[in-house]
């Protein structure tokens, strides 16, 4: 035991917390970040799958999805976030400072930040698009494959259930349901809250990866795990880079609504960049759109961890 502090303060936080700001419940209580972390990632999973379970099951009459109840699911699953995901994390936020502004900091990026992760979105949708479709290469057992495959449709067939929309104003409420709250709501969560603790058991870096980890699997989709891992991984880097939500927020919204947009097209679910040109995604086209795409995200990665240097520790 050492006599640093649970949460070091000695750093720049900007505008945020008050200097005078007195100890938060975790060092009062001499709790370390790291069994902190478990604990929130327990109870908030524990609330969002069974609380959001019996809601839905109250509200609808049942668990399954379909076109005469999509309305009344997307209105449970919006509700659900904000009680069971938002809720606790602005409460147990409280338990490790005293002041949000320190766990969910609202910065406004530069001009030069916001283009660079816009681009580095783009970069990194599609180098995770090209990882995924070397995933699904791997041969897999026939009784494994014969599991998966149903399940595998009906994830997508509700996905595409809920984003479907006859009209302006459902398209309209489909994106506040699938792309606005989820970015606020799971920014604030993993970004905001977990990445915060589990910067300060580790390093900001190491706790951008291993919330962006514990994002992608918090989904319970194995078939978009690995994308959702390198999204989150992407978007928690953003965060330790910026010291805010604000990029990343902006950046979760904008990838939904591509999502949401893109099906609205009557593109397929997980199509791909040479499919949507009516290309056949061959190993060689996704191998080079591997290499392409991932030397421009590393280049893009590197302007911004210049354009970055300046603000970089100010809220962890």
């Amino acid at each position: 035991m050492t006599d640093r502090p649970q949460f070091d303060r000695s750093e720049s936080e900007g505008p945020g917390p008050s200097v005078a700001e007195g100890p938060s419940y975790l060092e009062r209580r001499n709790i370390p970040p790291l069994l902190f972390a478990i604990i929130s990632i327990i109870a908030v999973f524990f609330l969002y799958q069974v609380g959001g379970g019996l809601l839905t099951y109250t509200a609808l009459g049942g668990l399954e999805v379909t076109p005469m109840n999509v309305q009344g699911a997307r209105l449970v699953t919006m509700i659900a976030q904000l009680l069971f995901i938002l809720t606790p994390a602005l409460i147990l936020a409280r338990f490790v400072r005293n002041d949000w502004r320190a766990v969910f900091p609202l910065r406004l990026p530069s001009i030069a930040e916001t283009i660079a992760g816009f681009l580095g979105l783009l970069a990194v949708q599609r180098v995770l698009e090209s990882l995924v479709f070397f995933q699904k290469q791997i041969p897999l057992p026939e009784i494994v494959r014969a599991i998966l495959g149903p399940i595998k449709e009906i994830i997508q067939a509700m996905m595409k259930t809920l984003v479907s929309a006859d009209s302006t104003a459902e398209f309209m409420f489909v994106v506040v349901v699938v792309s606005v709250v989820p970015a606020v709501v799971e920014e604030s969560y993993f970004r905001g809250l977990l990445q915060y603790v589990f910067a300060k058991a580790w390093n900001p870096l190491g706790g951008a990866l291993v919330t962006g980890a514990i994002f992608g699997l918090y989904h319970l989709n194995p078939f978009d795990a690995l994308g959702l891992v390198g999204l989150g991984m992407f978007l928690g880097y953003l965060r330790y880079r910026s010291a805010s939500l604000v990029l990343p927020v902006a950046l979760h919204f904008a990838n939904n609504l591509f999502a949401v947009i893109a099906i609205r097209m009557g593109m397929a679910y997980d199509e791909t960049l040479p499919e949507s040109i009516g290309q056949t995604p061959t190993a060689g086209i996704m191998l080079l759109q591997l290499v392409l795409f991932g030397a421009a995200l590393a280049l893009i990665l590197r302007f911004y961890h210049q354009a970055t240097r300046s603000v970089v520790g100010e809220s962890m």
